[in-house]
């Protein structure tokens, strides 16, 4: 059973995109957090090359601007397998670092030397 998006305006990342094989940002959507609501982004890894010093890590970039020029990293997580992984954002750090409308996104900084590549999906859902 596959993940299953609600709202596809906090996709992050469709794991029908393909494989990543070297460090990749994916483009930013606008949200408003505002501070009294905390969200994560959900990561659906449904392929992953393991062997040889490969490393996987799941990242969520903010940015007021919509370039991204200056990203502020809001959370990260290794990732060894496939599944069901999550990083929680709190809205209020997350306004904090980057006041007003905020432009997240995910991205996958991949290494090692046997032939790395991840593919997954990403998107934001309110954390319970």
């Amino acid at each position: 059973m596959g993940v299953r998006i609600l709202d596809k305006e906090l996709e992050l990342r469709d794991a029908a995109a393909g494989a990543v094989t070297t460090a990749t940002a994916e483009t930013g959507i606008a949200v408003k957090p505002g501070k009294e609501r905390n969200f994560k982004a959900a990561f659906h890894v449904t392929g992953i090359a393991l062997g040889g010093t490969n490393a996987y890590e799941l990242a969520v970039e903010a940015d007021a601007d919509a370039g991204f020029a200056s990203p502020v990293e809001l959370g990260k997580i290794a990732v060894s397998n496939l599944g069901n992984y999550e990083i929680p954002i709190s809205a209020a750090l997350a306004e904090h670092l980057e006041a007003g409308e905020l432009r997240i996104r995910a991205k996958a900084n991949v290494s090692g030397d046997t032939s790395p590549s991840i593919t997954y999906g990403a998107f934001l859902m309110p954390a319970v």
